[in-house]
């Protein structure tokens, strides 16, 4: 069955390492829009962290966010999945970490907010995980413990930070009895906590039945543990080779690194198709 839909991660995948598109990444994909291909991006990030990408593709209509906690119809505004993180796990998770050396970024209402004394140490966790765009987006609150006490808001996700991959583990640990969410990383500093049962693959098939089309008409595109999920999930799972081995054991079809546009390769050798 030919492919109709296409979830590219952005991280190691869509981005190149500098973390930008590529001419031939924004080409390829404009072209496959006009071929009647659906591109959508499926990421760990919020909406505050993907805006100027997003401005850069017009074509892609749909943003998958959040490691699939939310999956967003970039031309009304409009969610049409959402799946929120119980706050009080949210709360645990910052009593047993709070004093560790982190960001802990609580995300809700499409930003990202950390405590305001951690805004100074931004740049410290840009330089160990290669992001160097986190001063960006990342809100402060003063009182950080009143906040998460008194939030109303839904949270998407909870993301955190840690100065090493042995740092990150320890808090992998001791977080892993929390019941209610699931723990993912997509790079060797971080971790991702999103509601249980909560993955990349749960938003794109949400988006894939919104849609009228059936798994086999999905590809997904990833190189990382947040993306596995989806790459389980799809008719066609394409990995870069610039992924991890993991990601690469559920892969149907390897692709070119993120600094050769492999995702442009993958979306120029796919034939066109009606439009939805």
């Amino acid at each position: 069955m030919e492919t109709r839909l296409i979830a590219v991660d952005l991280d190691g995948t869509l981005l190149r390492t500098d973390r930008t598109l590529s001419p031939a990444t924004i080409a390829a994909v404009a072209a496959a829009a006009d071929r009647g291909l659906e591109v959508v991006v499926a990421s760990g990030r919020t909406l505050s962290e993907t805006r100027h990408l997003l401005a850069q593709l017009p074509q892609v209509h749909y943003l998958v966010g959040n490691t699939g906690a939310f999956v967003l119809d970039l031309r009304t505004n409009t969610y049409l999945h959402f799946s929120p993180v119980p706050l009080p796990l949210i709360q645990e998770a910052w009593r047993r970490l709070r004093r560790e050396d982190m960001l802990f970024e609580v995300n809700c209402g499409g930003e990202i907010y950390i405590p305001t004394d951690r805004l100074a140490e931004v740049p410290r966790f840009e330089d160990a995980c290669g992001n160097h765009t986190l001063h960006e987006t990342r809100r402060g609150i003063d009182d950080y413990d009143h906040w998460l006490e008194t939030l109303q808001e839904p949270v998407t996700k909870l993301h955190l930070y840690f100065p090493t991959g042995e740092a990150r583990d320890a808090a992998q640990v001791r977080l892993g009895d929390l019941e209610g969410v699931d723990l993912c990383t997509s790079d060797p500093v971080d971790l991702d906590v999103t509601a249980h049962g909560i993955h990349k693959g749960v938003g794109v098939a949400r988006l894939a039945e919104h849609l009228g089309l059936s798994r086999e008409q999905v590809m997904t595109i990833g190189d990382s543990g947040n993306d596995l999920g989806m790459l389980r999930y799809a008719g066609t799972a394409v990995v870069m080779a610039n992924g991890s081995d993991e990601a690469k054991a559920l892969a149907d079809r390897l692709t070119d690194t993120n600094d050769n546009d492999g995702v442009a390769q993958v979306l120029n050798s796919l034939p066109g198709v009606e439009p939805l």
